[in-house]
């Protein structure tokens, strides 16, 4: 399967937290913000702007846990989200330890996020 172009408009949500996803994403063109909801789930915290250049979703890629933001278009964007099985077939192709340096970035990463 080849990688596939994305294009949000401005106010687009490409990503909500707490939904689960396997999908990894390339920013090409276009800004986006990440943010947290918090108390009672109707304030939103902005915790990064993402523009060209930037991965969106790399942790959920990597450990198939639920997304740990939301992820929304404050500009026109393109994007290009990254093929999951081939993904797999690479890293099957890496030494066991490198496997395990990611797994255990990404778990610190989402011990971060969730505080």
């Amino acid at each position: 399967m080849e990688n596939v172009k994305i294009f949000l408009k401005k106010g687009d949500i490409l990503i909500r937290e707490g939904e689960e996803s396997q999908n990894l994403y390339w920013v090409q063109k276009g800004e986006l913000s990440v943010y947290k909801k918090v108390v009672d789930r109707s304030l939103k915290i902005n915790i990064n702007t993402l523009s060209a250049g930037d991965l969106i979703g790399e942790l959920s890629f990597i450990d198939q846990k639920p997304r740990s933001a939301t992820v929304q278009a404050t500009t026109d964007c393109e994007l290009i989200k990254l093929d999951y099985v081939e993904y797999q077939k690479m890293l099957g192709q890496q030494p066991k330890w490198i496997v395990k340096i990611l797994e255990s970035i990404s778990h610190k990463l989402r011990k971060l996020s969730d505080l």
